[in-house]
């Protein structure tokens, strides 16, 4: 499938790009809304979220199947990814990946699974049914729902 949207972390720049590409096209280029900081990521650096901060990548694509993506966090509580305010990917303190996604099929590490610990995986979420990514917020979306970081953020338009 075509990644139709990724973020990227500009190593030595104090700045993340969000960029949107759909067949070679840049869609978007968002600035960030709020972050603590860097952090060593799973590729390079990424952003270490804390309690309530995230950054808002706005509208991105609408028909979006896929949701891809490294975390590695201390603490998880809530939604870490929102796409719409209706379709989001929460983890719980117990380390549960979760989604409101119609009919997901959740892959961890390339596994169909749902618990993840303390160290870096690689989460994948699937759905056949197109979402509107209208208005993407990721890290600690809600209060405390992310002390750690996201790396490679990807979203796919195919399951």
């Amino acid at each position: 499938g075509q990644s139709f949207w990724t973020r990227t972390v500009l190593s030595g720049v104090a700045a993340m790009a969000v960029l949107a590409v759909f067949f070679g096209l840049v869609l978007m280029a968002p600035a960030v809304q709020a972050s603590t900081g860097w952090a060593e990521g799973k590729f390079g650096k990424t952003y270490s979220f804390d309690y309530g901060v995230y950054i808002n990548a706005g509208s991105v694509y609408n028909g979006v199947k896929t949701v891809a993506f490294w975390t590695k966090g201390t603490t998880y509580g809530g939604k870490v990814i929102d796409l719409d305010g209706a379709n989001y990917v929460s983890i719980s303190a117990a380390g549960v990946v979760s989604t409101t996604f119609a009919s997901p099929t959740i892959y961890i590490d390339g596994v169909v699974g749902t618990t993840i610990d303390a160290n870096w995986h690689y989460v994948a979420i699937t759905t056949g049914t197109a979402i509107d990514a209208s208005a993407v917020k990721f890290g600690s979306v809600e209060s405390a729902s992310l002390i750690g970081a996201l790396d490679d953020v990807k979203m796919y338009n195919c399951a």
